[in-house]
């Protein structure tokens, strides 16, 4: 039965799965709390053995407070102590359901699928109103017998049509981290019948794959259902901002303000980005100010404000804050030197000390290389971008050469890199043929980009400039 291993519930997900099916038991619970932090600093310590020992005498005829008690032992890998709590739970009731949920999670850990659908079988068999043995066994099952995994989900259906089957596999496969699953069971239930919780799990499953789109229309439907959901309309402002739905920002943005919920620094720098992104900039830089009087570390609220700035023109005042925001920023990434140098680009458009501004510019993206060299080439690319919108054709050129240099040749180059080099191909042939008619040396770029891709507008012209040529002379 080794071979189910990688079908098996993972830990977290057990004891996530468990957790609902108890008993709201405050005196057990509150005992447990300290129980619990013994057991997870030191299992073998005096005080988590005693703390263990008076909880258990306490306890002994409550059979969900000593599954509580295995569980905890179960996510420290503590097999026999988690087996124990299950046959004392057993002991006082024989049908006790979790209890033999329990003992096979303590078998999935161990990787041992077959003894651990047996005690999930137990556990439907001992208690059929219990979802919980049910979802277990369908999970084992999944992949490696989909049919029987598919029979006990219609059991269960039949003997509990209101359960939400699907927001629950939902919930397990996020647990286990199998995501594409997780999606495909949240997509089939019921909306109405995922709760707070599970929606901001199904928001999260969206993003991870990729699909902020997705994540946003989620977080929305979420918002609708549970309209008291500080968590939800937060995670509906985040990727309204990611996605550049600057409308959609603002109001759920306000929504979060208009709630009675305590309001973070993080609350307070999304707003401004959202005002930001809809060029209400005076009340943006409101926001935060107010985030930094909150949280005085989040200085990411200097970045934003530099934002706020260069959208009013000031570009002074932009680059001090952008600058400020480096300065206090140890992580920093390259898209934020990236924003630095689109300030003194901006000023180079509008003509303020062209030149000046133009070399900083550059020595901005001449930093990012030196700093990490393994996205010189992108640095590299931006300084090539850059000077060719200004007009520093030989500038442009000797930095798209220096991209080619560097990706020409290279064995694991990925589809970013590739891409950077057709665009350096591209624009350095394309400023030596249409901006100084200098199609020998343009070919030698476009020649490249042609058999790096054939569909290219450009280098297809070329190519086809040349067949000409070569014909003529024939």
């Amino acid at each position: 039965m080794k071979n189910f291993n990688k079908y098996l519930i993972a830990g977290a997900m057990m004891i996530g799965l468990s957790s609902p099916a108890m008993a709201q038991d405050v005196d057990y619970k509150t005992m447990l709390v300290p129980v619990v932090s013994a057991i997870k600093s030191d299992y073998a310590s005096v005080e988590a053995v005693k703390g263990a020992k008076e909880y258990i005498k306490t306890f002994k005829k409550n059979p969900e407070a000593l599954v509580a008690l295995g569980n905890t032992y179960l996510s420290e890998k503590l097999f026999d102590k988690a087996v124990e709590c299950a046959d004392l739970a057993l002991k006082k009731n024989p049908n006790y359901g979790n209890a033999f949920i329990l003992k096979g999670d303590v078998e999935a850990l161990k990787d041992d699928g077959g003894a651990a659908a047996n005690w999930y079988d137990r556990a439907i068999s001992a208690e059929p109103q219990n979802a919980e043995g049910y979802l277990r066994y369908a999970n084992v099952f999944r992949k490696v017998n989909p049919q029987e995994s598919e029979r006990v989900l219609n059991d269960l259906r039949r003997i509990m049509p209101n359960f939400p089957v699907e927001a629950e596999l939902g919930h397990s496969n996020y647990l286990t981290k199998n995501y594409d699953k997780a999606l495909e069971f949240f997509q089939k239930a019921k909306k109405e019948s995922i709760d707070e919780e599970k929606f901001v799990e199904y928001v999260f499953t969206a993003n991870i794959l990729g699909n902020k789109k997705l994540s946003l229309d989620v977080a929305k439907q979420g918002v609708n259902i549970h309209p008291n959901s500080l968590a939800l309309t937060r995670l509906a402002v985040i990727n309204a901002i990611d996605l550049g739905e600057n409308a959609d920002a603002l109001k759920y943005a306000q929504m979060v303000f208009n709630d009675d919920g305590k309001k973070n620094a993080t609350d307070y720098i999304n707003y401004g980005r959202a005002l930001n992104g809809n060029a209400q900039y005076d009340e943006a830089i409101k926001q935060f100010e107010t985030a930094l009087k909150e949280d005085a570390e989040k200085v990411e609220a200097y970045r934003y404000m530099s934002d706020s700035y260069k959208g009013k023109d000031d570009m002074s005042k932009s680059l001090d804050l952008m600058q400020k925001y480096l300065n206090l920023n140890n992580e920093a990434k390259p898209s934020d030197y990236n924003s630095l140098a689109a300030i003194y680009m901006e000023m180079v458009k509008d003509g303020i000390d062209k030149e000046t501004n133009f070399k900083k510019a550059m020595s901005v993206f001449d930093d990012v290389a030196n700093k990490y060299p393994q996205i010189a080439a992108w640095a590299y690319l931006q300084k090539g971008n850059n000077a060719y919108t200004a007009e520093y054709d030989d500038i442009a050129v000797e930095n798209y050469d220096k991209v080619i240099s560097l990706l020409e040749n290279k064995a694991d180059r990925d589809e970013s890199e590739t891409a950077y080099l057709k665009r350096a191909y591209k624009i350095a042939g394309y400023t030596f043929w249409a901006g100084r008619d200098d199609f020998e040396k343009a070919k030698v770029y476009l020649n490249k980009l042609y058999e790096l891709d054939p569909n290219d507008p450009v280098a297809k012209q070329a190519y086809e400039a040349q067949e000409e040529t070569t014909e003529a002379t024939e």
